[in-house]
């Protein structure tokens, strides 16, 4: 019998993380390719009009707290969802 794969929950989370001080495409991009650059992230969708981003990552190999620093560190404002 073959082993059981762990459930995809395990290996893949997704999460919408509020990100301040964007204010143009440019703005996207570079919070987009910063996230696509940490290990374990598979996809980032910044939005200006929504202000915020969405990251599909494998939490294994990065954490939120991560993902958070990584954007902060070009100059956005990123924190974590109320209430998370």
């Amino acid at each position: 019998r073959p082993a059981t794969p762990p459930p995809r929950s395990a290996s893949s989370a997704r999460i919408v993380l509020p990100v301040a001080g964007m204010t143009c495409l440019t703005c996207e991009l570079t919070v987009e390719s910063t996230l696509k650059r940490l290990p374990g992230v598979t996809s980032a969708d910044a939005s200006v009009a929504q202000q915020n981003v969405t990251v599909q990552y494998n939490p294994v190999q990065v954490t939120v707290d991560k993902l958070i620093a990584a954007i902060n560190q070009t100059g956005y404002n990123a924190s974590r969802p109320q209430g998370k």
